[in-house]
This record gives C-alpha cells, structure tokens and sequence, in this order.
C-alpha cells in the first residue's frame, strides 16, 4: 500500500514505519515535529502540508471525507463514486470506496450520513476523527436562503463564517462565550469559476440551528441579529468538532440553496432539493 519513493526518507524511518503503515499520520507528524534530524519538515508550515510532503514521498492512500445529513442529499454522491454502505448505526450510515483523483492518484473515500440536527452531525464527526485520519472534510448539503436579492436558489455557497442561532447566553456569563463565538473556515476555491447555471458565492455567514426555518419573521430575525446570508441544521456542530480536534484546516463546506426559509420553505425544499444539489455536486467534483 505504501513505499518509499525519497531515499532521503529513508532517514529516521524505521522508528516511523509501523504508524505510516497503521495510517497513524498525526501520530508520526508529532514524532517528526518534534525531532532535530529530520530538517526537511522544517519548511512545512502546518499538518496539511506535512501530509502532503509525505504524500509525496510515499505511496500512501489518503483519506478524504464527506458529511451530508440527508439521504436524498447523499443519494447522488454515492451513485457518482459507486460507494458501497459499510456500517451502519442508528443515525448514522457510512459508505466507503476507493476514487481516482484529478491526479490519477488513488484516494480512500468516506461518506458519512449523518442524519439532521446538530447532535447527530456531532456525533458523525466524532466518529470520523476517531476511526479514520482524513486528509480533506467537506460537508455539503441544501440550505435556506436568507439574502434573495444576492443569492438565487440552486445557488452554491461556500461559507467562510459559522454562527449558532438557537443558542442564548448572557454576554455577562463570559466563561460560555465560546457558545457565542462565530468559527472561521477559509473558502476552497481561489479563484472565480464561469457557471452558466448557477452562481458560486466564495464566502457567506452560515448560521445552525435544529430548526427548519419556514418563517419569514423568523429569517428576518436571522438577518437582522447575524447578517447571516444563509441557514442549516449541521455546520456549525461540524465545525465544533473539527475546532476540538485543531482540524479547521481540514474543513471545507459546500451548500447549495433549495428554499427560502419563508413560508413556503417546505415545498420548495423538496421541489429544488435535486437541482441544488446537482450543482452542488459540481463544486465537489472541483474541490475534491
């Protein structure tokens, strides 16, 4: 599964060789980190480098992964990359398989279903990081719109911004300020993409909350108190997770609109659920 293609890896491997080959990869990051004779790390800036250093020098599957909470959602993802269901818990269902990537180099691709609302995007998260090592996270999905005159449905957004909307904390109790705290991604694609179809929108706030907004009081709200441009049910609790685990780096988002969170929210959820994610899926080809 693996080999060495950079004899000057070669040096200090040994003591490594066991965890490359159990996919330990934060484990020998570490190791490496911490070690004096291995000067080549000394111009990698972050994990995400490091992994690609040793990407480079060996012949390793990485892992990349997949949250989205809906079955209808996950349906076209599963078709495009032929993913076979290889567990399956309560609200949680995980599809996995080996993809080529744009560059020809095998991949180890993990779908995880987590189920809506943010206890179950948590706990799917949790489960990721602590069975698998992925290189990439992306969660993708359909969202509310909350900006109409800005963003169209079937629109694509990649979200940079992160916020909680059901969640109230005195601002006097600053030990939970962290509750309050927005969480901050950096968007996956640098530059403007010409789609004829839709739009993709590089940043946006996203706000989370276990609510189906179908409310027009209730998005004007949203707007007012966040400036929020659209809203979900599991990307902040993604995210939290990923904090805890100092794997922002790692995170993507990708959500494309079906409604807009007024009043006719639900039929239009279900009426544009396919379209949106379409293009949404178009955006994974790229980023993925």
């Amino acid at each position: 599964m693996w080999q060495v293609k950079n004899q000057k890896f070669q040096l200090s491997l040994h003591s490594y060789t066991t965890k490359i080959k159990r996919n330990n990869i934060i484990e020998v990051y570490s190791d490496w980190e911490k070690s004096k004779d291995f000067p080549l790390l000394s111009s990698q800036k972050n994990y995400s480098d490091f992994i690609l250093l040793l990407n480079k020098n060996f012949m390793i599957i990485l892992t990349k992964a997949i949250i989205t909470a809906m079955s209808d959602e996950a349906e076209m993802i599963i078709e495009k990359y032929s993913l076979q269901e290889t567990k399956k818990l309560w609200a949680l269902t995980i599809y996995e398989w080996d993809i080529k990537n744009q560059d020809n180099e095998s991949e180890h691709l993990v779908l995880l279903l987590c189920g809506v609302w943010k206890i179950h995007a948590a706990f799917a998260t949790t489960y990721l990081f602590e069975n698998f090592d992925p290189f990439k996270i992306i969660n993708i999905g359909v969202v509310g719109n909350l900006q109409p005159s800005t963003i169209k449905i079937w629109d694509v957004v990649l979200p940079n911004t992160f916020l909680q909307h059901d969640v109230y904390i005195p601002e006097s109790i600053d030990s939970l300020k962290y509750l309050r705290d927005p969480i901050f991604i950096e968007y996956a694609i640098g530059e403007e993409y010409n789609l004829e179809k839709f739009s993709l929108h590089l940043h946006g706030i996203c706000v989370t909350g276990d609510q189906f907004i179908d409310n027009e009081d209730l998005k004007n709200e949203l707007v007012e108190e966040h400036n929020a441009d659209i809203v979900d049910m599991e990307a902040y609790a993604i995210l939290s997770v990923a904090k805890n685990y100092d794997a922002l780096d790692k995170m993507v988002v990708i959500k494309s609109v079906s409604d807009g969170a007024d009043n006719e929210a639900a039929d239009a959820h279900v009426g544009n659920l396919e379209a949106a994610m379409k293009n949404a899926v178009i955006i994974l080809e790229l980023i993925l």
